[in-house]
């Protein structure tokens, strides 16, 4: 708040060679509640020359009387191909070689931000200098190449569990930014996913022509509904294992669990199997334990062979009944 109240008391001298008196707060939502004050005055009635610009991630945590008195710009993401291009620009003019495939990972790790790109390039060119490989940026990253990935997910979805406990191991005990494979993971998760639902249409899809039949025959091992209980298992992962008291457990969980898609039966079935078991009188659902139970128990007590059957053992279901399965139908779009 200081720091502020000392700006904003020169917000009337004017620049020397300049029009305008130019001022950038950065993250302007992580202003005290007093500074907020101070700055609102200033914002209220700015003098001609001074331009006062906030910079803010999070919009909404800005107090409502600031916001109503500014000009507001909502900036979106770099896309991958932007990135790339951009990068190739850099590295001409630097007169830097990079091998195939390095700047799609960086630009892949930077999540739509060019600062993280740039800042991304330079760690590499100070480790592996002017000509860094895919194995350099693997290394220096603690990546893991998208071909390893998809023959760990291709295993996964045959049932093999054992292949998702040794790639945790061989991540832990390699010394791996476990968060950054898990990333990769998710981004790779999400391109099956934009896959199975195109249908075979490559539109929309930034990946090389080359890796989208593999692509194709891993989408179809999982199905739309594997692949999208893939995208959250492995999301909720990720945002679990940074603050995990052990980290690899929940690793090795989650790839395991993984392995289990297979087996995995959708809510269309189970509700129609459901369906199927109402209509059935209850006497007839009883398994055969229990039936050879009542046949022994009838034996020793010796009834009369004409005794009337229970109510309750016949009875369709009761119109509570029969609402109450029809609402769970609605819920889950099950006709």
């Amino acid at each position: 708040a200081a720091s502020v109240r000392q700006r904003l008391e020169r917000r009337e001298t004017r620049t020397a060679r300049w029009r305008y008196r130019s001022w950038m707060i950065g993250e302007g939502h992580m202003l005290a509640t007093s500074a907020c004050n101070a700055l609102l005055r200033t914002i209220e009635e700015p003098p001609a020359h001074v331009k006062i610009i906030l910079a803010t991630t999070n919009p909404e945590k800005i107090p409502e009387t600031i916001l109503s008195r500014c000009q507001r710009y909502d900036f979106r993401r770099v896309t991958l191909g932007e990135i790339v291009e951009w990068l190739e620009g850099i590295c001409k003019n630097e007169k830097l070689k990079p091998g195939d495939g390095v700047l799609r990972a960086v630009a892949e790790m930077a999540e739509g931000g060019m600062r993280d790109a740039l800042g991304r390039l330079d760690q590499l060119v100070a480790f592996s200098g002017d000509k860094p490989g895919l194995e350099e940026a693997e290394r220096v990253f603690g990546l893991v190449s998208r071909g390893k990935l998809l023959d760990l997910l291709q295993a996964l979805a045959k049932g093999e569990a054992r292949a998702g406990v040794l790639f945790a191991e061989e991540v832990f005990d390699s010394g791996k930014d476990v968060a950054e494979v898990l990333a990769s993971l998710v981004g790779l998760a999400r391109t099956l996913l934009l896959v199975a639902a195109g249908g075979g249409d490559a539109r929309g899809i930034d990946v090389p022509a080359n890796e989208l039949p593999r692509l194709k025959e891993v989408a179809e091992a999982y199905g739309i509904h594997g692949l999208v209980y893939l995208a959250e298992l492995l999301t909720d992962c990720r945002q679990r294992v940074r603050r995990a008291a052990f980290p690899r457990v929940l690793v090795e969980t989650t790839l395991v669990k993984l392995s289990m898609v297979g087996r995995l039966e959708s809510l269309e079935s189970l509700l129609s199997r459901l369906d199927e078991v109402a209509d059935v009188p209850i006497s007839q659902t009883r398994n055969k334990s229990q039936s050879a139970n009542a046949e022994i128990s009838h034996q020793e007590s010796k009834p009369a062979q004409n005794a009337p059957t229970s109510d309750k053992e016949n009875r369709p279901l009761s119109e509570r009944e029969k609402s109450a399965l029809d609402a769970l139908k609605r819920q889950f779009g099950v006709s």
